[in-house]
């Protein structure tokens, strides 16, 4: 599935719940996508016995996202799985009071197995840039920007927030901190979970 060259602007006021909503598909390309205003801009979720491998997303704006420029979450049961996602010089803005940039959630023995993030931005969001649940493994974050998160409330949330139980998170030469116009301060750069 190749998906390029697609621009989804949405009215605030009627937002659909994604602008792309992938829940089952292997070897998909998202190229030059630009999806502003949905509560999701991209959200993947597979459920029972579903999977979702090597994504690819390339050029792509998710921006003024209500609650997350990106959503991947691996439902229902230990057969959904979401593996192998590479995002290169991507955008990911969510910007209501639960908004995230990116966001991981695996539910019960799901897997979420490794992403790459080069050259993406995660900017003034209103909670973290990144939020990792517990459960997700191997992602690395490279020459990203993470900045200017936390604008609910100062000092409360981070760039990259990790929770306890999950395994090879790599973050290398990043610019994580406060930027811009934004009012509210990120608390931490990264914040590990005990």
């Amino acid at each position: 599935t190749y998906i390029s060259n697609v621009v989804m602007s949405n009215n605030p006021a009627n937002m659909p719940a994604a602008g792309i909503r992938i829940v089952q598909s292997g070897h998909t390309s998202l190229f030059r996508c630009n999806v502003t205003s949905a509560l999701k801009g991209l959200e993947v979720i597979p459920t029972t016995s579903q999977d979702v491998s090597y994504l690819f997303i390339d050029h792509c704006l998710f921006d003024s996202c209500s609650t997350h420029g990106a959503y991947f979450y691996a439902s229902a049961a230990a057969s959904a799985r979401i593996r192998s996602v590479v995002s290169v010089n991507s955008w990911y803005s969510g910007t209501l009071a639960t908004g995230s940039g990116i966001e991981f959630a695996v539910a019960n023995s799901a897997i979420i197995d490794g992403f790459t993030f080069i050259g993406c931005r995660m900017l003034n969001n209103y909670n973290n840039g990144v939020t990792i649940g517990a459960g997700p493994q191997n992602i690395s974050f490279t020459d990203c920007q993470i900045a200017g998160n936390g604008q609910q409330t100062s000092n409360t949330y981070d760039g990259i927030s990790i929770a306890a139980n999950t395994n090879n998170i790599s973050i290398a030469n990043n610019d994580i901190r406060q930027i811009g116009t934004a009012g509210n301060q990120q608390r931490y750069a990264v914040n590990v979970a005990a």
